[in-house]
């Protein structure tokens, strides 16, 4: 501080990290350790000081939705999540059985951190699930998997590997795109598009 004599002694007890609405921000410890995103709200302490029970709101970069941390928990970050192919016994555009869901098959579109997977799931919603709560689906050989089939809206056979014409959203209004049939649950099929893993 300018002008002012001396030294100037501050308690570690009144120190605490700061962070404002936006900051990029990455979990180092706690629950969310290795999550990253962007600080939505930050919440004091009983004492509406920058105590260690401070907390912060964060929307997940890897998923749509959001965690708190502890602020002594963040640190300011320029570091965007690595996606990975495959990590251990999972891999990217792999059909997964979930634990505990009602939707129970889903396709993993992204894997991060080492500890969990992103997974677009039969009702076309994308969950964040850890590896524990996931295990992969065991299918029968390529030759006999390759005479499963399903009817498209034509009551056309339709089987894996083959090319078919999806919409590119929810109500179809918008030109249809090409994509591959990866896997056929009941009456389900994970597509790959040029653009993304698609669930329909």
């Amino acid at each position: 501080i300018a002008n002012l004599p001396g030294e100037l002694n501050i308690s570690i007890n009144l120190l605490s990290k700061y962070f404002e609405v936006g900051d990029y921000v990455k979990s180092i410890s706690g629950e969310h350790e290795g999550d990253t995103g962007y600080v939505l709200k930050v919440i004091m302490d009983s004492s509406g000081g920058w105590g260690y029970n401070a907390m912060a709101k964060v929307l997940s970069s890897s998923i749509n939705n959001e965690f708190c941390a502890r602020v002594d928990h963040l640190r300011l970050t320029s570091q965007r999540p690595e996606p990975m192919d495959a990590m251990g016994e999972f891999a990217v555009a792999q059909l997964v059985r979930l634990e505990g869901r009602q939707n129970s098959r889903g396709l993993i579109v992204r894997l991060e951190a080492g500890t969990r997977a992103i997974v677009l799931c039969t009702d076309g919603s994308k969950h964040e699930v850890g590896f524990g709560d996931m295990e992969p689906v065991a299918l029968p050989g390529k030759w006999m998997y390759n005479r499963t089939w399903t009817m498209d809206k034509k009551g056309k056979k339709i089987k894996p590997g083959a090319i078919v014409k999806c919409p590119r959203g929810s109500k179809g209004r918008t030109h249809p795109l090409k994509a591959e049939v990866l896997f056929i649950h009941n009456e389900f099929c994970f597509l790959r598009a040029v653009e993304a893993l698609t669930g329909e």
